[in-house]
C-alpha cells in the first residue's frame, strides 16, 4: 500500500507541472512550456518505473531493503526541475533576435 501512495504522490507532483507547461505554451512561452512538459513526462516515467520495480520486489518477497531504497532518484528529479527552471528563466532573459 505504501508503494501505491508513493506512486500517487509522484503523480500529484508531476501532473501540475505538466499543466503549468501547457498553460505556458498557451500563453506563448513555448520553450518554457516544452521544458516543463518534458520534465513531467520524465518524472511520470521514472515514478512508474520505480513503482513497477518495487512491486516486483514485493511479489518476490525480497527481504533486502537496500533494493527498495532509491538514493539517486529524488536528487535527479530535483536537479532536472532546477535545470528546467533555469532554462525557462534564461529563455525569458535572452535577447530577441528577430
Amino acid at each position: 500500500m505504501a508503494n501505491e501512495r508513493t506512486f500517487l504522490s509522484w503523480m500529484r507532483s508531476f501532473v501540475p507541472i505538466a499543466m503549468m507547461g501547457l498553460m505556458a505554451i498557451k500563453m506563448g512561452l513555448i520553450i518554457e512550456g516544452i521544458v516543463f512538459v518534458v520534465l513531467s513526462i520524465f518524472g511520470v516515467v521514472y515514478a512508474a518505473r520505480r513503482y513497477l520495480l518495487r512491486y516486483s520486489l514485493m511479489q518476490q518477497k525480497v527481504a533486502d531493503h537496500a533494493l527498495f531504497h532509491d538514493s539517486r532518484g529524488v536528487l535527479s528529479i530535483t536537479i532536472l526541475f532546477l535545470g528546467a527552471m533555469a532554462i525557462a528563466m534564461f529563455a525569458r532573459l535572452a535577447p530577441k533576435t528577430f
